[in-house]
């Protein structure tokens, strides 16, 4: 039997009237597993003006789920483009994230490089794409002080001002306004 609205219909009744039932009961499916995959991904992505900022595990939950799809059914996601923008979002972030881990703290030269290196790379970043990179905190609380080591590594010994720029710095350094 079959069921359509409160009616109970014979199978064989009903393929008679509509030969295609079959095909139209799993087009229905097709049409409900990708309706699910694009709300999936609709819901990472937030609604327009919202501020979503979607996780790593989520973005990867909608990938798996909209793998499960047959490939019909995935030419008929009409966002697939929002999921793969979110996925290279997290991509990025991730290689930013990895330019801040690697900032060893030092009065060296190399210290200042690879601030400058990550601070521009998050610095190229979109807002958006800014708002999944997780050390950010730690990127900008290194600001100061990679300031200060490059005025150091700057200076001039054989400079006329060099004494001068040195109190500066070392006032700098003890300040009690300062950030260390």
């Amino acid at each position: 039997t079959i069921n359509i609205g409160t009616l109970v219909i014979a199978k064989d009744i009903v393929v008679k009237i509509i030969p295609n039932i079959e095909k139209l009961t799993e087009a229905q499916k097709d049409i409900e597993a990708v309706v699910n995959v694009e709300q999936i991904i609709t819901a990472l992505k937030g609604t327009a003006g919202a501020a979503v900022t979607p996780t790593l595990k989520g973005v990867k939950n909608a990938r798996a789920e909209y793998n499960k799809l047959s490939s019909n059914q995935k030419k008929l996601v009409m966002n697939l483009a929002d999921l793969t923008s979110l996925e290279s979002a997290d991509k990025d972030a991730a290689a930013v994230e990895k330019k801040i881990n690697a900032i060893k703290v030092s009065g060296k030269a190399d210290f200042y490089k690879r601030f400058i290196e990550a601070n521009n790379a998050y610095n190229a970043l979109t807002d958006s794409i800014k708002n999944h990179v997780k050390n950010k905190e730690r990127l900008h609380s290194l600001e100061p002080y990679a300031t200060l080591v490059n005025d150091f590594i700057l200076l001039d010994e054989k400079a006329t001002d060099y004494t001068a720029k040195v109190a500066v710095l070392l006032g700098t350094l003890s300040s009690p306004d300062s950030v260390w």
